[in-house]
């Protein structure tokens, strides 16, 4: 099996890929508390060398079958295996963040 390493910000760009969130996954149930400690990791790895390990995603190619519009734009699809709490909980925020600067 590859795997590669990946910072957040490669991760959350949807200039040339999307993440699907596949139906055998569990709801969305990080709890505020949750919540908190990921920021607080950030706020770690923003500041520390080497840099501080906040957490895994594991993903692989989409089939063809599975629904995404943006393969026509040439970008890369993925379905998130492991990792879909965190990944939503970090796009949750930057939306948050984005909507607060707007």
């Amino acid at each position: 099996m590859r795997h590669q390493s990946a910072t957040p910000s490669a991760i959350l760009r949807p200039e040339n890929q999307c993440f699907q969130i596949p139906p055998f996954q569990r709801n969305y149930s990080w709890t505020p508390e949750r919540i908190q400690k990921l920021i607080y990791d950030i706020g770690i790895a923003a500041t520390q060398e080497p840099k501080h390990w906040i957490g895994i995603m594991l993903a692989g190619p989409a089939p063809q079958s599975a629904k995404c519009a943006n393969r026509t734009f040439g970008h890369q699809c993925w379905i998130i295996l492991d990792g879909q709490q965190r990944v939503l909980t970090l796009r949750l925020i930057l939306l948050a963040i984005s909507d607060e600067i707007k």
